[in-house]
């Protein structure tokens, strides 16, 4: 916890809360009195008694304020000017004036000015004549006879220029500006947390010199998506070259395509219609000296960059300009500042207008209440500041000004004698304990900056609420018909509450709105700076309110949102935290994981990725069906074989193959061939199957197959089969007389006979290799294999399909090389748990290697399980589950049952580990809760939505594609494989089946040439 002191500075009391401008007012009262007394005007006993009344009154507390200062801001209220109007220069009306009005014709141009000669010694003051009437009809025409009463909007904005990165403040100081990104603080350690507050934030804090007040600030901003749009039009250009190249069949682009087009329009909806607003976090520093502040903004962006705090500098003059707009303004186009001179960016991010009332302020048209914090806890948490400073329509600025250290503890020395003086005097239990709390935490206050390396700030929050009801009430509904604002019912009181509900009070700054309006803008100067409240660096670092983070990478896939903002991943970014695209999916059942991962594989689809899915429950053969692939169900050959004695490169063996030798590849299969019989024939000794070893080098001999031969050209016919592996063993038992050896051969032909011609398992292996994967989105369904419950075929055939999972990695590399492509890969493994079995671990020694390897095939291996328990079950297989945990870049936890939770742990022990908070927030998880951890220092939470669009593609198979009613949909067709650049610059609309003729032929008219 972190202490919130006492007021530093206490007003000197003379007798039981009486101060000495108490004892004046009095006096003055009281003289007053005495002189209408003494005076002869008529009944001067009333007006003396009236007067006395009033004064009491003024002498009455509300809010620990008497009212007699009440009347002092009313008559500062009314002295002070009220209306405020941003006025355009002279030069910026003529600017615009010219640019509005063009120019007739050239022979009107040529008409209107005087021949050479016609001019005499006159024409120069004429031109200035001229000038000078342009200037004043603009003046005239700016201001309509209300705003010619307004006052300046200069004299109300702090900001006079924008230059080289910086802000100018009047020429007296200057500002930088760092934007912090936030991070997901609930989810890190308590050390982590100290370290981030206390020696980066605090740090930077502590740094802090001169009379100068730095600005921590939060406002409202949209989310610009336009990158984002751009390169989902690229991904349209990937698919067309894909198909061109003819990797991607007719069928599959149209399903591709029409997927790609969804994204396409979400993304344009929240780029110009649903915008999405999120709060923007900024830390302002200021100094006198360019230079020294330039030094001060490195110092502390390297410090908040140390403390993984990501953070980044405002350095562009436009960017300043716009973040000043938003700061004044909330719905405007960013884009009108390319049509600026840059002179004119100060007018162009000033208000339009500003007026005051008693309680209110008038922004641009909309009603705002400017606030400050008065009273705060005594204490705080960690973060105390985020959960307030998040609140929607609010702009909320906090300002700390540091102490001098040694006038500080001089200013609590005189604080604590005058307290303990007070807590003498009085005998009320309610002051005792308050006081008694008020001398306790300045002594602690004391000791801190005597004895710790501790700074004191003194601290002002002001908050900005924009109050659309009240705006549409004061008849200013123009003024909301592109807001974004979030309507909050009753807005004062209802952020007063939630303020309240954290413990800190407001003050509704009544005829005090502007300097509420002053403290609110950025700049160095805190207009109540003497009501501030001191406190120690630790406690204002520990605000820290930049805590809830959002995944937002540009190109990635939308899977969900969180608190109302869309999550974006690229799974394949690579920088120094993400340095793999592997992932685990984790969750029970009914969690949301199916609907979660197959999102993530149709999306990826949509980007031309090719994808092979080891599916043991049959989930994906309707999406295959509908991205038209390949659903191979590997319990038998009906659909494909996998004959084991066809060589194919193994994946770690693949840069000898490329060196142009196939030994490697040769002698790699046959000890991969040593493993297949260990797992087919488990009956067998070790001695039968080394000597049945040797009669495989025979049966490739007699196929002329051997280490110097050239593979590239081999059919699948040329290979040998388990009829030719038969043959072997039969003729080498009847050449034989060695009895040892015929017990040996006959112990080997019983085995064989099983898989050969004949044989109850011949109908999955025996006979040449007939599966293809042209396709780029491939199922291998294990659901009929495995429902037989035959550990041992089974184990085998996923052997047999590794392999060959292997083998199209390599080309997928080798595909890229040759077309300069950048086609992803990707390997799922569904269900994961089914296919461990800790006497023969296939698949999870498959997944161990590729964990390590897949990354530099530029692809990405998926695990989905929902029994943890099997991922930990024997030593070995929890040591190789832990080894692809930490191999697995992203991890995506839905909801899990109470007694999963320590597995879980035990599992991510060396990965991060598993805290608390994330084991709560995984434990109560809704239905599509995502907990996902990218990185170390990267973990967040978010919802999975999937549009209906392609939830429709999860189910039953319908013909996805673009064909549409007609003529009309073949010409877009045509257009989009021609020029998909084309359909981005006409804006083309897709219509799919079902949708009425006659639109469709309107749309065809309108459709440029």
């Amino acid at each position: 916890m972190r202490l919130i002191p006492g007021k530093t500075k206490v007003k000197i009391e003379l007798f039981r809360g009486i101060t000495i401008v108490d004892v004046i007012v009095t006096i003055l009262i009281l003289a007053l009195v005495i002189l209408v007394i003494l005076s002869t005007i008529p009944a001067r006993i009333y007006v003396a008694i009236a007067i006395g009344g009033i004064g009491a009154g003024l002498l009455i507390r509300f809010d620990e304020q008497a009212n007699y200062m009440l009347i002092l801001s009313l008559l500062r209220y009314i002295a002070y000017p009220r209306r405020y109007k941003r006025v355009r220069t002279d030069e910026m009306l003529l600017r615009t004036e010219s640019q509005e009005s063009e120019p007739e014709s050239g022979a009107a141009a040529e008409e209107a000015e005087p021949e050479q000669g016609e001019t005499d010694g006159s024409e120069n003051d004429t031109a200035a004549e001229k000038e000078t009437s342009q200037k004043k009809a603009a003046r005239k025409k700016a201001a309509s006879p209300k705003e010619k009463k307004a006052h300046p909007m200069e004299e109300m904005v702090a900001f006079t220029g924008i230059a080289d990165g910086k802000i100018e403040y009047a020429g007296k100081y200057f500002g930088a500006i760092i934007e912090v990104d936030p991070v997901e603080f609930r989810f890190f350690s308590e050390y982590r947390r100290n370290a981030m507050i206390e020696d980066t934030f605090g740090k930077v804090l502590r740094s802090l010199r001169d009379d100068f007040a730095a600005n921590m600030l939060k406002i409202e901003r949209p989310i610009i998506y336009d990158d984002y749009l751009d390169k989902e039009y690229d991904k349209l250009d990937a698919l067309r070259d894909s198909y061109e190249k003819g990797f991607l069949s007719e069928e599959e682009l149209k399903s591709r395509v029409e997927v790609q087009y969804d994204r396409i329009n979400a993304m344009r909806k929240i780029c110009i219609e649903d915008m999405v607003i999120q709060p923007f976090y900024y830390i302002a520093l200021f100094n006198a000296n360019r230079d020294q502040l330039e030094m001060d903004v490195n110092m502390a962006l390297a410090t908040l960059r140390q403390g993984e705090i990501p953070v980044r500098r405002l350095t562009g003059d436009k960017e300043l300009a716009i973040f000043l707009k938003y700061t004044n303004c909330l719905d405007f186009d960013e884009k009108e500042i390319d049509k600026l001179d840059p002179k004119d960016y100060v007018a162009w991010a000033s208000p339009e207008s500003v007026s005051f009332t008693m309680r209110t302020t008038v922004i641009n048209k909309i009603v705002t209440h400017q606030m400050r914090v008065i009273n705060y806890p005594l204490t705080v948490g960690d973060a105390w500041l985020a959960g307030v400073m998040s609140i929607p329509s609010t702009k909320v600025v906090v300002k700390f000004t540091p102490m001098d250290r040694l006038k500080a503890i001089k200013t609590i020395d005189r604080s604590l004698q005058e307290l303990r003086g007070q807590l003498d005097e009085t005998s009320v239990d309610s002051k005792l304990i308050e006081l008694q709390s008020h001398i306790e935490t300045l002594s602690h206050l004391l000791v801190t900056l005597q004895q710790e390396n501790e700074s004191l700030l003194t601290v002002n929050i002001y908050i900005t609420m924009y109050d659309a009801i009240r705006t549409a009430e004061s008849g200013n509904e123009a003024a909301l018909e592109n807001s974004n604002l979030t309507v909050i019912g009753d807005m004062k009181k209802t952020i007063r509450r939630s303020w309240n509900e954290a413990g800190m009070k407001l003050s509704s700054m009544d005829f005090e709105q502007i300097h509420g309006y002053i403290g609110s803008q950025v700049s160095a100067y805190d207009p109540m700076l003497k009501d501030g409240r001191g406190m120690p660096s630790n406690t204002v670092a520990g605000m820290f309110p930049w805590i809830y983070a959002t995944v937002s990478d540009p190109g990635g896939i939308r899977l969900g949102s969180q608190d109302g903002v869309p999550v974006f991943i690229d799974f394949f970014r690579r920088d120094s935290e993400r340095v793999n695209s592997n992932m685990v999916i984790i969750g029970k059942s009914g969690s949301g994981k199916s609907y979660g991962t197959k999102s993530i594989l149709t999306n990826m689809a949509s980007e031309d990725a090719k994808i092979f899915i080891l599916d043991p429950e049959n989930e994906y053969t309707e999406l295959a069906h509908n991205l038209h692939g390949k659903v191979i169900n590997v319990g038998n050959a009906a659909y494909g074989r996998l004959n084991p004695f066809h060589i194919i490169t193994a994946l770690e063996d693949d840069e000898g193959a490329e060196s142009g030798g196939v030994g490697g590849s040769f002698s790699t299969h046959l000890q991969f061939l040593e493993e297949f019989f260990r797992q087919i024939l488990p009956d067998v000794d070790n001695e039968a199957l080394e000597y049945l070893n040797t009669l495989v080098e025979r049966l490739y001999a007699d196929f002329n197959i051997t280490m110097e031969s050239d593979l590239s050209g081999l059919r699948a016919e040329d290979y040998p089969i388990f009829d030719d592996l038969y043959d072997v063993v039969l003729e080498e038992f009847q050449r034989t007389n060695n009895e040892y050896l015929r017990t040996m051969l006959h112990t080997l032909m019983n085995n064989v006979s099983k898989f050969a011609k004949g044989g109850r398992n011949a109908n999955i292996w025996d006979g040449p290799s007939t599966i293809t994967t042209e396709e780029n989105f491939s199922v291998f369904n294990f659901q009929s294999l495995l429902a037989n419950r035959n550990t041992t075929i089974a184990n085998a055939q996923m052997l047999l399909v590794l392999k060959y999972v292997d083998n199209e990695i390599i080309k997928n590399r080798e595909y890229n090389r040759k077309y300069g492509m950048n086609r992803k890969i990707v390997v799922v493994i569904d269900e994961a748990h089914v296919f461990i079995d800790t006497k023969f671990p296939v698949a999870l020694d498959f997944m161990y290697q590729l964990a390590k390897r897949i990354r530099k095939y530029n692809g990405m291996q998926i695990v989905i399980t929902q029994n943890i328990k099997d991922f930990v079950g024997s030593e070995e297989i929890a040591r190789k589950s832990t080894a692809i945990i930490n191999a697995c870049q992203y991890s995506f936890i839905f909801g899990l049952a109470p007694n999963d939770m320590d597995d879980l742990c035990k599992l991510y022990e060396k990965a991060g580990g598993i805290n608390e908070m994330e084991q709560d927030r995984i434990l109560t998880a809704p239905r599509g809760m995502a907990f996902t951890v990218m990185g170390p220092t990267s973990r967040t939470s978010f919802m999975i939505s999937v549009k209906q669009s392609l939830v429709d593609m999860f189910q039953e198979p319908e013909y996805h594609s673009l064909y549409f009613v007609g003529e009309k949909g073949r010409g877009y067709w045509e257009d989009f494989i021609g020029d998909s650049r084309r359909i981005r610059q006409t804006n083309l609309e897709i219509h799919k089946l079902g949708e009425d003729e006659q639109e469709h032929k309107e749309n065809k008219a309108d459709k440029p040439k």
